[in-house]
């Protein structure tokens, strides 16, 4: 083998190698973006919970809170509302019933309306509910 068989030879190697590390690096480094891009995913999903908007400053529309029940769903519903405000002390307002019940507001302020053993007292923001004694 003369000499400059052994440069090409070399060459032909060090290409290969060259060819092999810039592939490995490739694919760290989109590793590495998908990373990132999962983190930066949830950064904005926490941002637009925080806000209702996205970097721009549009309104997300939300899902539909919309529930339909039937009567025996409504029965046990009521049910659970007169009990809670049975075990309220001071009384207890439509807000906390809704955060307790994970359900729409509107639709625990017609089943109060529709009780005959809750008594409201107060206006507006300062309306408090009892049981009827």
């Amino acid at each position: 083998m003369n000499t400059l068989e052994q440069i090409r030879k070399i060459e032909e190697e060090a290409k290969q190698k060259v060819d092999a590390l810039r592939d490995q690096a490739k694919s760290e480094l989109v590793r590495q973006i998908a990373a990132k891009k999962e983190e930066l995913a949830a950064l904005e999903a926490k941002y637009i919970e925080l806000t209702g908007k996205n970097f721009k400053g549009e309104a997300i529309p939300r899902a539909s809170k919309r529930v339909r029940i039937n009567n025996e769903q409504r029965m046990t519903l009521l049910a659970s509302i007169e009990s809670m405000v049975r075990n309220a002390a001071d009384g207890i307002t439509t807000g906390e019933i809704v955060n307790r019940l994970n359900q729409p507001a509107n639709l625990v302020r017609e089943l109060l309306k529709e009780s005959k053993n809750i008594r409201r007292e107060g206006n507006r923001s300062s309306t408090r509910y009892h049981i009827n004694s």
